[in-house]
């Protein structure tokens, strides 16, 4: 692959970039944490294939969020209509096409008949396991970050992430087990039609962190 079209990810101490190569001497950076110029003057490794920045396309919240609820009668919430992963970890749009995969596999079975409280309970158990599978992803990648040499472990920032991971990742297992003890008997009942059989992990964990969800 020519290096132009390569893409470049580096941590920092105060945040992290992601640089996209889209050919033809262009790009797409993606900075979190400082300011762009900050990173920047951090980096060693992006700040050598950027020989300038153009205008700031747009600014997004980039930490892992979810609803309180991502189905109810009549409606199934979607992609990040339901929930938003942090960047860093890359699969948002994976996870964005299986969940519309599983709706209509679950729009698929209420029209054949299945019980429509069963299959909105195996899809919010679904959606919560991946958000749940996201925030472990998220606590690898920073820790691996704040580990990196550089003094990068010293970071505020990294800290601070690495501790809201590991906080959200606590309080989003306790609710997932919670959610999973008064609705197994309802999830369990029917496999959708159309979806293929995953995994699910739920877990058992002592919690000394607040309720962050």
């Amino acid at each position: 692959m020519h290096q132009g079209e390569a893409c470049w990810i580096e941590s920092l101490a105060g945040g992290w970039l992601f640089l996209l190569g889209l050919g033809n001497q262009r790009g797409s950076l993606i900075a979190v944490g400082e300011t762009t110029e900050s990173l920047l003057a951090q980096s060693r490794l992006v700040v050598e294939q950027v020989s300038g920045l153009g205008a700031s396309a747009c600014e997004f919240p980039a930490y892992p969020r979810i609803l309180e609820e991502v189905c109810g009668k009549g409606w199934l919430a979607c992609g990040t209509g339901a929930m938003a992963f942090d960047p860093l970890c890359g699969d948002g749009t994976g996870t964005a096409l299986r969940e519309a995969i599983l709706a209509s596999a679950a729009i698929r079975g209420i029209s054949r008949g299945l019980n429509p409280s069963d299959v909105r309970a195996h899809y919010s158990l679904r959606l919560r396991a991946g958000f749940l599978r996201h925030l472990e992803q998220c606590v690898t990648f920073y820790r691996e970050a704040r580990s990196a040499p550089g003094g990068t472990w010293k970071s505020p920032f990294w800290s601070k992430e690495l501790n809201g991971a590991e906080a959200g990742l606590t309080a989003a297992a306790r609710r997932v087990t919670a959610w999973w003890t008064s609705n197994s008997s309802r999830s369990s009942r029917h496999r959708l039609p159309g979806t293929a059989r995953f995994g699910l992990m739920v877990y058992q964990l002592t919690y000394n962190s607040p309720n962050v969800w």
